[in-house]
């Protein structure tokens, strides 16, 4: 790095967000330009988001959106939108329920050096042959019994169904793959 340079390994951000009586809303926009060493232009991370969510007497509501570009030398420029939805129902008693559904759309996204995982934003894609586009889309619940304040027993599920050529490595080359979990958590 060059004193004084701050178009190379450098990251700008900014966040506002308002927490409402009821509502939350906020969102971020950040840069970072990491360079390749030759052209700084050749490796730009550009990323936005906006989100918030809304509380009802027992249920609130949260949803989301992400957009990600980026630049990744030959293999061209990448561009990801991801959107979310989800709810967390909490009646009377020590039960709580959490439904939601996840779509991360990749296009031009490169793979890891395997071929076998599209890369997530921000990665490094100096290493990457190959790319790909295509959708991950998750749809996930869980229930939590509260045993205090601090310590909870809970039981989980996702469903995930990865479209056209986007790829996860835990998946080992299968479309979907279907996740449970139980557990114990506490809280220090």
């Amino acid at each position: 790095n060059v004193a004084g340079q701050f178009a190379h390994n450098t990251t700008k951000s900014a966040a506002i967000g308002y927490n409402g009586s009821n509502f939350i809303v906020s969102g971020f926009i950040n840069q970072a330009d990491v360079g390749n060493g030759i052209d700084s232009s050749l490796e730009k991370h550009k990323s936005y988001s906006l989100g918030g969510s809304y509380i009802f007497d027992l249920v609130r509501l949260n949803a989301g959106y992400f957009h990600y570009t980026a630049e990744q030398g030959a293999l061209g420029k990448r561009k990801d939108n991801a959107y979310t939805v989800s709810a967390k129902f909490t009646p009377q008693g020590s039960f709580d329920y959490e439904l939601g559904y996840q779509v991360m759309k990749a296009d031009n996204a490169a793979y890891n050096a395997a071929g076998t995982s599209t890369l997530n934003a921000y990665n490094d894609a100096s290493g990457s042959t190959a790319t790909g586009s295509g959708k991950k889309k998750t749809l996930y619940g869980s229930t939590f019994y509260h045993l205090s304040k601090r310590t909870e027993l809970y039981l989980a599920a996702d469903y995930m169904k990865l479209d056209d050529g986007y790829r996860v490595g835990s998946a080992n080359g299968f479309k979907n793959q279907t996740e449970f979990a139980v557990g114990m958590r506490t809280r220090f």
